[in-house]
């Protein structure tokens, strides 16, 4: 016989799973209710051209303060080279008379020192200007010079080997008499790109290396060379002094003035330095007529949306910057890259 208590337990036992699986039920419901999404808001979604505008912006942001850095460099650039071109015209003076009194001789050391200032002036972790008095803009400046005898013109009767130690680097030059000349500057410019240097090619068949600033300044412009006895000697290297293509700052800090060239050397400076003054000035005038330019895209509000915009301003601050920021249309990457470039 089944006891009455036991019973009761029971049916207490299947009301409270009845009761669960009813709450289950009405949970699944609940949860496929809100899965069924039927209409989206429209105003809630971001156009395709306004996230383009959004990813836009900080390129256009980038794009205006490398130009902005690129102008403040030819700026200052120009300053410097002022100071340089004074510099030098004091020196001259100084050379003119044939005065080398330890006053005047003084005098010549502060002009070089204020000289190589300029020269080592640096503004957003760059130099302002190269050893060759060019503007650094796009931190891509190298110095051209060349080597006295190193170039294609040879007999070719037989093979020659020469080797070149410049800059703390090691540089052979093969001269295969079998090879054409076009092989001969591909197979120089490949050796000399190992050690960052670039090669060029002269009309008369010179070869031009072209060394980064930043190893120039720490170059005493002096190459060793040795050969197999062709145009350079076999066994002991032998010392030249390089030649560089334009005037560069060392032919200041480092002019003799009893030389008898000591003139004709500060002729050289000084046209150069004036060259890359004009250079300057010709870009810093470029520039500020693209900048001008800029106006004429500027959208233009007619006066009836603007007397809106001052009521809205009175009535209602929110709506008014809004009808401005709907109303104004500023430069875009398109123009500006048209406008601005480097």
């Amino acid at each position: 016989m089944v006891q009455p208590s036991r019973v009761g337990q029971s049916r207490s036992n299947l009301n409270r799973l009845q009761g669960s699986s009813v709450n289950q039920a009405q949970k699944t419901q609940k949860t496929q209710k809100l899965q069924a999404v039927k209409n989206a808001d429209v105003s809630a979604v971001i156009s395709n051209q306004q996230l383009l505008q959004l990813k836009e912006r900080p390129k256009l942001i980038a794009e205006l303060s490398d130009s902005h850095r690129a102008v403040s460099q030819l700026m200052i650039a120009t300053q410097k080279l002022k100071q340089i071109a004074r510099d030098l015209v004091g020196i001259k003076q100084i050379l003119a008379k044939k005065d080398f009194s330890p006053l005047l001789m003084n005098r010549v050391d502060q002009h070089k020192k204020s000289i190589s200032a300029s020269i080592n002036y640096k503004i957003f972790d760059q130099y302002v200007l190269d050893s060759s008095f060019c503007p650094t803009v796009d931190g891509t400046t190298g110095i051209k010079f060349k080597i006295p005898g190193l170039d294609l013109v040879r007999e070719r009767l037989t093979n020659e080997l020469v080797t070149l130690y410049l800059n703390n680097r090691m540089v052979p030059f093969a001269f295969d008499r079998t090879e054409s000349d076009r092989a001969l500057y591909q197979q120089f410019a490949l050796m000399l790109a190992y050690g960052e240097m670039g090669l060029e090619l002269d009309h008369e068949k010179n070869l031009l290396i072209s060394m980064p600033d930043k190893y120039w300044r720490q170059w005493d412009l002096n190459v060793h060379i040795s050969g197999q006895g062709g145009r350079y000697p076999e066994g002991s290297h032998i010392t030249v002094k390089v030649e560089p293509l334009y005037a560069t700052v060392e032919m200041v800090t480092m002019l003799d003035l009893t030389a008898a060239d000591a003139m004709e050397t500060l002729d050289k400076v000084i046209k150069r330095v004036n060259e890359m003054h004009r250079v300057c000035m010709t870009t810093l005038s470029g520039q500020n007529y693209k900048a001008e330019c800029l106006i004429d895209f500027c959208h233009d509000v007619p006066e009836g949306i603007g007397q809106t915009i001052k009521s809205h301003f009175e009535a209602a601050p929110a709506m008014a910057l809004k009808s401005i920021q709907r109303h104004y249309v500023g430069p875009n990457r398109e123009n500006v890259i048209s406008l601005i470039k480097k």
